[in-house]
């Protein structure tokens, strides 16, 4: 497969799928054993740390009896607290890796065209890039989150106008291509955050602009299906529960709550492993923008033919 190279609307999403065809089975590998222990160790925390907060939710309050989310909150405030802090640190960690392992698995099977990385490997690319990921994702919420609120804001007042309503459709994708393709840009080359920021900006506001924005769109709604298949079934069971509970005035059992973690957990699982065709998609986008690599690749293909006859 070929990385650094022009691609049009269709070849965006047939070449992701093309990669994940080709190195699908190498990188889920490596991604689910580093996430792996992340994921679980969340799981647990969630089940552990909020299983009395969902059985409240659909048991006792609905059933109209005292023990009511204040009381539980006052008597278990602290460790709500932590088992919070825990939680939200735990999926701040897991968003970082989840965001920087395609870059750098894209990066180097573009580079060594191989498919078979061990997750050592994979672990210690991420390691070397730990203190770029670390002040990328700080960057980005000290940039992005007041740009998305003003943007927002904007679409918001302008809801009335069609205008208004194109906005706020492609907000989120535009803003996606121009995270992803900073955090490519920086954590491949020797740029500062602000200067692959601005080469970002540059790249999807440009001629190319309508075939990204159309890609990512295209992506998301692919994504959104996968995932909405594993929501379904909490939501289902978690319905299922509360019309017993009105019908019969008993309690949740056990079993339909850890049911529910497991099945959001799963949903969460699915969710993450599913966004990696965006990311993938993107990390080919900002190669289709990389005129210099892809000049790059056509005179190394030159030279091999040179040196073959």
């Amino acid at each position: 497969m070929i990385f650094h190279k022009k691609r049009d609307f269709g070849e965006l999403i047939s070449d992701t799928f093309e990669f994940f065809k080709t190195y699908g089975k190498n990188y889920l590998k490596t991604y689910l054993t580093i996430n792996g222990g992340v994921l679980i160790l969340l799981l647990i925390l969630v089940g552990v740390g909020f299983k009395d907060i969902i059985g409240q939710a659909f048991s006792s309050n609905l059933a109209g009896e005292s023990y009511y989310f204040e009381e539980y909150f006052d008597q278990n405030s602290g460790t709500l607290i932590i088992v919070s802090i825990l939680v939200v640190g735990l999926i701040f960690l897991l968003s970082m890796i989840s965001y920087a392992f395609p870059v750098l698995y894209l990066d180097a099977a573009s580079k060594t065209k191989r498919n078979d990385f061990t997750v050592n490997e994979m672990f210690e690319k991420l390691k070397a890039k730990a203190g770029k990921i670390i002040i990328f994702s700080i960057l980005s919420f000290i940039v992005f989150v007041p740009l998305l609120f003003i943007t927002f804001g904007l679409s918001a007042v302008l809801i009335f106008l069609i205008i208004g309503l194109f906005l706020i459709i492609a907000l989120i994708p535009i803003f996606t291509a121009v995270v992803n393709f900073t955090l490519f840009d920086y954590l491949t080359t020797d740029n500062g955050y602000f200067t692959a920021l601005g080469r970002a900006f540059g790249f999807v506001f440009s001629k190319n602009f309508w075939k990204y924005l159309g890609g990512v769109i295209v992506m998301y709604f692919l994504v959104q299906i996968i995932v909405s298949v594993f929501s379904v079934i909490p939501a289902f069971i978690s319905g299922v529960s509360a019309a017993t509970i009105d019908t019969t005035g008993e309690e949740m059992s056990t079993l339909s709550i850890i049911l529910i973690v497991v099945f959001y957990f799963l949903s969460l699982v699915a969710s993450f492993i599913a966004s990696n065709a965006i990311y993938v998609m993107t990390g080919l986008m900002y190669y289709d923008s990389r005129e210099d690599l892809q000049r790059e690749v056509h005179f190394d293909e030159i030279d091999s033919i040179g040196k073959n006859v």
